[in-house]
C-alpha cells in the first residue's frame, strides 16, 4: 500500500506543490461517465470503503458532473448561495488587541485572488464527500493595518496569495489513521504535518457531510446509480426517436381498374418519387391523380415527452434536485403547484444552504484563519505590543448571515433599531460587508 511521509513543503512564496500529486496525472482519468455498470459501480463502491482509495471514484464523479447538465446546474445552484454571503470575521472579544488581529486577518482574506472561486472549489465536498485547496502564500511584506482610527505597519506579514483547489483523485483516506493523505505514486504524505512535527499551513480540508468520514460522504454515492438509470432511459429514447418519430410521407397507387394495367410504369414511379422530393420545400410539382393522397405514416404513441422512458428521465431528475438542493419546484415546473408548497420547498432549499454557509465558515475558522494567524504570530506580536500566545488567543471568528426571509432594508433597520433603542454599538465593518455598504 505505499509508505506514508510527511507532506514535502517549503517556505517560498508562490510554490505550489500539487500539481505533480495523485496517482497518474490528472489528464489520464481511470474512468469516464461513458462505461458504467452496476456492477462497477459496486466494486468501486467497495474499494472506497474497504481500504479508503479514492482515485477510481473521485474520477468517475468529476466525469459525471461534467457531463451531467442537471447535477451540473443543480451543483451550481447550491453554490450560488455562498456567493451571496460572503465570509465575515468579528474579533474574538472586545479587547483593542482583539480588534487589530481581526483586521489584519480580513485584509489578508480580502486580497487572496479570487476567494469567490476558491469557495466555489470547496463547496465540491458536497459531491465528493471532501474538497481540498492549497494554500499559495505571498513573499513577505510589509502590510499595513487601521483599525479603530489608528494604523499599524505588520513587517514581513504573510499573506495568501490564491487557494488552489485540488481534484479529489489526489486524496487517500487512510482506514486505520483515520485521516485524509495526499497520493504520489505509490507513496502517500500527510498534508498538515512537516517531518519535524510542525503544522505546515499548507492544505484546507473541507467536508461535506458532518456524520460521516469524508471518504464516505458526498451526494455522489447516491447520484451515480441514478445518473446510470436516466442515461439508460435517454439512450433508449433516441433509438425509439430515430427508428419510429419520423413519420414518412407515402402515397397508393390506385391504378390498374379494368383493361389497366395493375402495376406503375417506371415513368409514374419516377414521376411520384420526384414529387414526394419535393415535398416541404415549396416548389410547384404536378402528379396524376391515379396515384391518390399523400398520407403521413402515424406516430407511435409513447414516442413524445410523454413516453415511459422520458417520463424515467424526469423523476430521476426530480429525485437529482431534491438530493442536491432538497427541492424541486426551481428546476422541473410542474403542472400544479401552490404558495404554500413553494414557500415549503424555499425553505428546505434555504437549509441546505445554511449547512453549506455554517460549514464552510468553520472550515475557515478552524483552518483558513487559524493559518493566518499562525504564519504572522510573531510579526503581528511585534506589531501590537502582545506575546505570541496573546496573539494566538484572539484569534478571530467566522460566521456568514445568511436568511431569505431578511431582505436587506430590513437588515438595516436591525442595525438601526439596536443603536437607537438599545444603545448598543454598532460594528459599521459588519454592516458595510453585510449590506454592500461602502464606507467612506
Amino acid at each position: 500500500h505505499g509508505s506514508i511521509h510527511s507532506f514535502p513543503t517549503r517556505r517560498s512564496s508562490d510554490l505550489r506543490a500539487s500539481t505533480s500529486m495523485g496517482q497518474t496525472p490528472q489528464a489520464w482519468s481511470t474512468a469516464s461517465a461513458t462505461d458504467i455498470t452496476l456492477d462497477r459501480l459496486a466494486d468501486i463502491h467497495s474499494e472506497v470503503d474497504r481500504q479508503g482509495i479514492l482515485y477510481r471514484k473521485a474520477d468517475l464523479d468529476f466525469g459525471i458532473l461534467r457531463k451531467d447538465s442537471h447535477l451540473k446546474a443543480q451543483q451550481r445552484a447550491r453554490a450560488a448561495a455562498v456567493y451571496r454571503s460572503q465570509i465575515q470575521l468579528r474579533p474574538a472579544d472586545p479587547s483593542p488587541l482583539a480588534a487589530a488581529v481581526c483586521a489584519f486577518v480580513r485584509q489578508v482574506l480580502y486580497d487572496i485572488d479570487g476567494f469567490a472561486s476558491s469557495e466555489q472549489g470547496l463547496l465540491s465536498a458536497a459531491a465528493y464527500g471532501y474538497a481540498g485547496a492549497e494554500v499559495v502564500w505571498r513573499t513577505p511584506r510589509d502590510l499595513a493595518v487601521t483599525v479603530g482610527g489608528r494604523s499599524f505597519t505588520v513587517k514581513q506579514a504573510r499573506g495568501i496569495a490564491s487557494l488552489e483547489w485540488m481534484h479529489p483523485r489526489m486524496f487517500r483516506w487512510h482506514p486505520l489513521k483515520r485521516k485524509m493523505l495526499l497520493q504520489v505514486g505509490a507513496e502517500y504524505f500527510d498534508p498538515f504535518t512537516t517531518e519535524d512535527g510542525r503544522p505546515t499551513n499548507k492544505l484546507i480540508l473541507h467536508q461535506g457531510d458532518a456524520d460521516s468520514d469524508p471518504h464516505n460522504g458526498g451526494y455522489m454515492f447516491a447520484a451515480e446509480p441514478l445518473h446510470f438509470l436516466k442515461h439508460q432511459s435517454v439512450a433508449r429514447w433516441s433509438v425509439t426517436l430515430e427508428l419510429l418519430g419520423i413519420q414518412t410521407p407515402y402515397m397508393q397507387y390506385e391504378g390498374g381498374g379494368m383493361g389497366e394495367d395493375p402495376y406503375a410504369p417506371d415513368e409514374d414511379f419516377t414521376a411520384a418519387q420526384s414529387f414526394l422530393g419535393m415535398l416541404g420545400r415549396g416548389r410547384p410539382a404536378l402528379l396524376n391523380r391515379k396515384f391518390g393522397k399523400v398520407e403521413l405514416t402515424p406516430a407511435p404513441q409513447g414516442v413524445d415527452a410523454r413516453g415511459q422512458h422520458l417520463a424515467i428521465a424526469g423523476y430521476i431528475n426530480s429525485e437529482l434536485s431534491k438530493l442536491v438542493v432538497g427541492q424541486t419546484l426551481s428546476a422541473e415546473a410542474g403542472g400544479a403547484g401552490s404558495y404554500a408548497l413553494a414557500t415549503f420547498q424555499g425553505d428546505s432549499k434555504e437549509d441546505v444552504s445554511v449547512i453549506d454557509a455554517r460549514r464552510s465558515a468553520d472550515t475557515h475558522q478552524a483552518q483558513t484563519v487559524r493559518y493566518i494567524v499562525l504564519e504572522n504570530v510573531y510579526a503581528l506580536a511585534r506589531a501590537f505590543g502582545a506575546s505570541p500566545q496573546q496573539i494566538l488567543a484572539v484569534t478571530p471568528r467566522c460566521y456568514r448571515v445568511m436568511d431569505r426571509r431578511i431582505d436587506p432594508v430590513q437588515r438595516l433597520g436591525m442595525f438601526v433599531a439596536a443603536k437607537k433603542e438599545l444603545g448598543a454599538d454598532i460594528d459599521l465593518e459588519q454592516m458595510s460587508e453585510e449590506l454592500n455598504i461602502r464606507l467612506m
